[in-house]
């Protein structure tokens, strides 16, 4: 904590943007206090998302899934949806990722069957993620955002930490290239 607290005093001596450690979500991003990135109801539009300060990352959001076993489904999910190239480009998202273990939770039957589905298959991962970047301590403080498929998700928090439709977010802020990454434990299905 006290290597976390000097290296802030760095960032803000040097004039560089750097907010408060958050304990709970491990947040980095710039205070939102006076920045308006809402609609009156709290729910985020594509021309509403403003860009994050994250720590630099060298590796794009598909480079960082590919690379990580953890995400081994979701990669082969987005291979099967042609949704790859998406998240190797300039596009700044964020990314609310099912982890293996979320996908575990699906009946094999099912994902298998899912898998095959493409349009449907790209519909649920496209309901996992919203345009433009935010961190843990920003999604924190929205109630919806629109997800790029034109769909709202909810976010809430609890004792033990930041939800997304009921599901927990196990890890946050993994910084990308183009965007930002937070763990999921379960798989988002799209209500219709």
């Amino acid at each position: 904590m006290k290597k976390l607290l000097l290296v802030a005093a760095l960032f803000t001596v040097s004039g560089g943007l750097f907010a408060e450690y958050h304990d709970r979500f491990s947040n980095y991003g710039p205070d939102l206090a006076n920045k308006t990135l809402y609609k009156p109801n709290n729910v985020v539009s594509n021309q509403q998302a403003q860009p994050t300060i994250l720590p630099k990352a060298s590796r794009t959001i598909a480079q960082i899934i590919s690379s990580n076993p953890n995400f081994s489904t979701l990669l082969t999910a987005l291979k099967a949806a042609g949704l790859v190239d998406t998240f190797n480009g300039g596009t700044e998202f964020t990314v609310f990722a099912p982890s293996n273990q979320a996908f575990a939770k699906i009946d094999k039957a099912q994902l298998d069957a899912l898998l095959q589905d493409k349009e449907k298959l790209r519909s649920i991962l496209l309901y996992h993620v919203i345009p433009g970047i935010f961190t843990a301590k920003e999604v924190a403080q929205l109630r919806a955002a629109q997800t790029v498929d034109g769909d709202d998700l909810k976010f809430a928090v609890y004792d033990n930490g930041l939800k997304v439709n009921g599901a927990n977010v196990t890890r946050s802020d993994i910084p990308a290239q183009n965007g930002v990454i937070h763990i999921l434990d379960t798989v988002l299905i799209p209500v219709g």
